[in-house]
């Protein structure tokens, strides 16, 4: 008697899978995890360009503009800097 050839199982989903958004699977979170934990506010060209395609006042964006510090390490030192101006 020839040995029988196996046959080929077909895949059959036993639960009907979903993904869901959750907190961890937030553009938020994957961001951060990207950047590997650290947070840093930039005020760079594209942020410029965000502002002016936004039409925010031209008073705030030449602020911007104009200040030297446009790098912060963290939220707070950012809030600080806008505090300054208030």
């Amino acid at each position: 008697m020839p040995a029988r050839m196996a046959t080929p199982r077909k895949l059959v989903p036993t639960t009907s899978r979903r993904f869901r958004t959750g907190p961890s699977k937030s553009r938020l979170a994957f961001l951060s995890r990207l950047c590997g934990g650290v947070s840093l506010y930039v005020i760079n060209d594209a942020a410029l360009a965000y502002m002016e395609e936004r039409n925010l006042p031209q008073i705030v964006i030449g602020k911007f503009k104009e200040h030297k510090a446009r790098i912060f390490s963290s939220a707070g030192d950012w809030e600080r800097h806008l505090q300054c101006w208030a």
